[in-house]
């Protein structure tokens, strides 16, 4: 009986020590979300959401698509940072410079602290009238998403342009080893049970 509580107790606890790569999967569109909370900021609300911070300023493109949100200039990504896990995130972007034309990829990255969890990226339509939809939603949780322009012809200072953004929350699910510390004690109690 000693013996099948030890391995049970083992198999619970190298539960709790397995670890998995981060799956991303890109999303088309802000009603692809699944998330039960979303934490949003448009326009000149972005850098005042509740919930949410960003390395952008204010921004105004005063081109044709008149958009205004936050944006960062080249070669810094524009970063935003949440004090919650997310598991979701949707940009509207923009083209801000006539000069990237179409020759742009916008990338859409996720990070938990400072470890890459994966990346989307999406041809910029190089239509300053229409904005473009970047998205993801990762099964690993993660505090930082950054907008990325790569330039497929030049270097840039083309601004990183948001007008948007949206982050869905991951719902709160035990630690593993908060799982793995229930496990022990129900087996510690099914064996006292026994006795």
């Amino acid at each position: 009986m000693k013996t099948r509580l030890g391995v049970a107790l083992l198999l619970v606890l190298g539960v709790g020590a397995a670890s998995a790569q981060a799956a991303v999967i890109q999303l088309t569109d802000f009603a692809d979300f699944v998330s039960p909370a979303i934490l949003s900021g448009t326009g000149d609300t972005i850098n005042d959401a509740a919930g949410f911070s960003t390395n952008g300023l204010d921004c105004f493109n005063v081109g044709v698509g008149n958009e205004f949100g936050v944006c960062a200039i080249e070669p810094s990504p524009l970063t935003f940072n949440i004090p919650v896990k997310a598991t979701e995130v949707g940009m509207l972007f923009g083209n801000d410079d006539p000069s990237y034309g179409p020759f742009f990829m916008a990338v859409l990255s996720v990070f938990d602290g400072s470890t890459f969890l994966g990346s989307v990226s999406v041809l910029s339509n190089g239509n300053d009238l229409v904005d473009q939809f970047i998205g993801l939603r990762s099964d690993t949780p993660f505090d930082t998403a950054q907008l990325q322009y790569v330039d497929l012809l030049v270097n840039s200072t083309a601004a990183r342009l948001v007008d948007r953004v949206d982050f869905g929350v991951a719902a709160t699910v035990p630690e593993p080893g908060t799982l793995a510390l229930l496990g022990a004690g129900l087996l510690a109690i099914a064996y006292r049970r026994r006795r």
